[in-house]
């Protein structure tokens, strides 16, 4: 996908997995990103076929994962307004 979106490669980085597995990947350029209206920019980690959302991703969008509904729900603000920490 990162090759298809012409995402220029910046380097390798490790990943830690929340299994505890170490990984190297590729870094690629800053991307932006869109999800329930809310908008962020971060670098893109190539982990093979897979796209994940980490938790730097998900605290920039001010959102959690509701393991009970399966669902992104806001963090620290409501669903109309996002609350970031300065």
């Amino acid at each position: 996908m990162a090759d298809r979106l012409g995402l220029f490669r910046l380097g390798h980085t490790e990943a830690k997995y929340a299994d505890g597995r170490v990984e190297k990947v590729d870094m690629r350029e800053a991307i932006s990103l869109e999800m329930l209206g809310r908008k962020a920019v971060t670098t893109a980690m190539v982990l093979g076929e897979q796209i994940l959302l980490g938790v730097i991703v998900l605290e920039d969008l001010d959102l959690m994962v509701d393991c009970n509904r399966n669902r992104l729900v806001p963090y620290q603000g409501t669903w109309d307004q996002p609350v970031f920490r300065v």
